[in-house]
C-alpha cells in the first residue's frame, strides 16, 4: 500500500511496460515470420511430394515470402543499428569529464530503431494477410 510520501514514476514505469511489450511484439513477430515460412513450404511446392527444383510457388505464397524476409531483415537490422548507435553514444560519453555527461539519450537515437520496429511489424502483418487470403482460397 503506498503511502502519501512515496512518488510513482510514470515516465520510469511507462518506459519498462513499453520496453517489456515491444520485446514480446518482437519475439512474436519472429515467431510468426517463421512459421509463414513453414506454412509456405507446407502448402506451396512442397506438398506435392516433390522435393526437387525450382518449386514453383503461386504469386501469393512467394510475395508473402518476400515480406517475411524483409520483416526478418528488418528485425536483424533493428537490434544491429541499436548496439552500434549505443555503443558509439556510450564510449563518446565516457571519454567526456562526469560533470559534462548527459543525463538522457538524444531522442533521435531511438528514430531508426522505432522505424525499423514498425516496418518489422508492418511487414509481417502484411505477409500474414496474404498469406491467410491464399490459405482461405485453396480451401474453397
Amino acid at each position: 500500500m503506498s503511502t502519501p510520501t512515496e512518488t510513482f514514476d510514470v515516465v520510469a514505469s511507462g518506459q519498462a511496460e513499453r520496453d517489456q511489450f515491444s520485446k514480446i511484439a518482437s519475439d512474436n513477430a519472429r515467431k510468426l515470420d517463421f512459421l509463414g515460412f513453414g506454412l509456405i513450404a507446407l502448402f506451396g511446392g512442397l506438398k506435392q511430394n516433390n522435393y526437387s527444383f525450382p518449386i514453383k510457388l503461386p504469386s501469393h505464397l512467394i510475395w508473402s515470402g518476400l515480406l517475411l524476409t524483409a520483416a526478418l531483415s528488418a528485425d536483424l537490422l533493428q537490434y544491429v543499428y541499436a548496439a552500434i548507435a549505443f555503443a558509439i553514444l556510450a564510449r563518446l560519453e565516457e571519454k567526456k569529464d562526469p560533470s559534462a555527461r548527459r543525463s538522457l539519450f538524444p531522442r533521435q537515437i531511438n528514430w531508426p530503431t522505432n522505424c525499423l520496429f514498425i516496418a518489422k511489424i508492418g511487414l509481417t502483418s502484411a505477409a500474414w494477410v496474404i498469406l491467410l487470403i491464399h490459405l482461405a482460397n485453396s480451401v474453397t
